[in-house]
């Protein structure tokens, strides 16, 4: 088994670098300036954000959608391409 800071555990791991102990200390952190909020805060104030984590966005960030046109054949072989199945 490899150690945590290892480069092989974090690309296994998809941890965006950071090692099971950093995101335990960032949950911990959430949760302590959560209760804080929650003990504390005046009517009307906004929740704390969560410690920002890598690769995750923060929930107050704007995030742009497009649609593009899809013609009728592209969607005819969309729908023709072969699906993989569950097997129990």
């Amino acid at each position: 088994m490899c150690s945590e800071e290892s480069a092989l555990y974090s690309k296994l791991a998809d941890s965006e670098g950071w090692t099971r102990s950093q995101h335990l200390l960032a949950l911990i952190f959430d949760a302590i300036q959560y209760n804080t909020f929650s003990r504390h805060a005046k009517r009307g104030a906004r929740k704390p954000d969560p410690m920002p984590r890598p690769g995750v966005t923060s929930p107050h960030e704007k995030t742009t959608v497009r649609s593009v046109a899809m013609t009728s054949e592209d969607y005819d072989n969309f729908l023709a391409r072969p699906r993989h199945t569950l097997t129990t």
